[in-house]
């Protein structure tokens, strides 16, 4: 199952066995994946220290003794997606995995079907969550830049003695003449009314502020 991108998806692969890493990695890199292999959790830390960047990671968790189950659980709350590799009955753990990047757990001896199928989804989940966090902060950003426009035509409405529409034409104009985007002059006006209050409360000579 060949990964279709626009670059080449990075994986992370540590394992202690050696024929392991070998077969493993074999699959990763006719699937279209870029792999940095390592033995065990201290080589896969020292490769992260040294800015070797991966997307994900894979994990063989069923050698306790190399420290792998707790390299899974560090990466994911680190924000890499990872599929941990464990066999049903070698009692390991694989604990810490968080909402924003979970864990998923294979059994060792079916990752040979089951490992693109994991990989894929679980970076198409990661994927899901970034659009999503970037649509909120679109939104709320939106919703603040609103917010500073109906302030700001509240603001003329009550000194001017203004209607609503009117008002709101007066700063559109404003906005036009001045050839800047309507909440970014609204913003700037609400600044200047932020701090003409400001020196208004300590007390301080009247000034003209430019905004």
């Amino acid at each position: 199952m060949a990964v279709k991108q626009s670059r080449r998806l990075r994986v992370l692969l540590a394992s202690e066995d050696v024929a392991t890493r070998a077969a493993i990695g074999g699959v990763l890199e006719s699937a279209g994946y870029g792999v940095a292999a390592v033995s065990d959790r201290q080589r896969a830390l020292d490769a992260l220290v040294a800015a070797v960047w991966v997307d994900a990671a894979v994990i063989d968790c069923s050698a306790p003794a190399a420290g792998n189950a707790a390299l899974a659980a560090e990466l994911s709350l680190a924000g890499i997606r990872v599929v941990a590799l464990i066999t049903p009955d070698s009692g390991t753990r694989v604990d810490a995995a968080t909402a924003s990047a979970p864990i998923t757990v294979l059994a060792r001896e079916h990752w040979s079907a089951r490992l693109l199928p994991a990989l894929q989804s679980i970076l198409a989940r990661g994927d899901e969550l970034a659009a999503l966090r970037a649509r909120n902060e679109q939104l709320e950003q939106a919703l603040a830049q609103g917010r500073e426009v109906n302030v700001v035509v509240g603001i003329l409405m009550e000194r001017f003695q203004l209607a609503r529409a009117r008002a709101f034409d007066l700063l559109r104009g404003e906005a036009r003449s001045r050839r800047v985007r309507l909440e970014a002059l609204a913003g700037s006006l609400l600044g200047a009314e932020e701090r003409l209050h400001s020196l208004s409360a300590t007390g301080a000579a009247p000034m003209q502020l430019r905004v």
